[in-house]
């Protein structure tokens, strides 16, 4: 069923003749009488907690992923910047996160998976949508702990996956703090699929390896696969 346009936008506020009102809503009314039957709305398509039919698709949402400030299995401290209350660090501030000494980042240079969700698709289309809110330290900006070195700055960098294929790469970011929002469309076959995204850090060359590069949280996937 094609888009029509209205003949008149009506805005909120706008003072308009009543006539020009009526035209808008019978353009309206003729795509709904002459297009919307059982082949493409069919019965049950819309329901309370999911989106499902054959013209709307259906959707998967998952849930909010998030490195735990308590999990000490693979969340560090950094020992650069922050680790106690001292006379050097009057405030106590911390950085928390992952680091190049330990799992999953292991001296970088490759895509870590970060997180995945199943679809159980139609043949057709997915549409793939991962939002997620991180955080970079600014390294150039620090020095190690009572010495006059200074530590490098990083970039990161996301990539989406479907059934372990990569469908989309997005380029560096070298922002501190960043909300990712990266979107594809891609055909898709009939069956259970996984979509997963994975982060890459560039190669530890001088870096200490105990310094934090990375945190994320509220990573979330949006999908929604499309058919007929």
């Amino acid at each position: 069923m094609g888009y029509r346009w209205t003949k008149e936008k009506i805005e909120a506020g706008n003072i308009v003749e009543s006539r020009q009102h009526d035209q808008a809503l019978s353009n309206f009314a003729s795509v709904i009488n002459g297009g919307v039957d059982r082949d493409n709305l069919p019965t049950d398509c819309i329901g309370t907690n999911s989106v499902k039919g054959s013209q709307l698709g259906k959707c998967e949402v998952s849930a909010h992923k998030h490195i735990g400030t308590s999990d000490t299995g693979f969340i560090y401290g950094d020992s650069n910047y922050g680790s106690t209350f001292s006379n050097e660090n009057t405030r106590g501030n911390a950085i928390k996160g992952w680091t190049y000494e330990r799992d999953p980042v292991a001296e970088g240079g490759f895509f870590i998976q970060t997180d995945s969700q199943t679809i159980d698709c139609e043949e057709g289309m997915l549409n793939i949508q991962w939002k997620c809110s991180c955080y970079m330290p600014m390294y150039w900006a620090f020095y190690k702990n009572f010495t006059t070195t200074t530590v490098n700055r990083h970039r990161y960098q996301w990539q989406l996956r479907v059934d372990g294929i990569i469908v989309y790469t997005a380029p560096a970011i070298c922002q501190p703090f960043f909300t990712v929002n990266l979107t594809t469309m891609i055909p898709i076959s009939k069956g259970l699929h996984e979509v997963s995204a994975h982060v890459k850090f560039p190669d530890k060359t001088n870096e200490d390896s105990s310094m934090v590069i990375w945190n994320y949280w509220g990573g979330q996937f949006y999908l929604h696969n499309y058919f007929r």
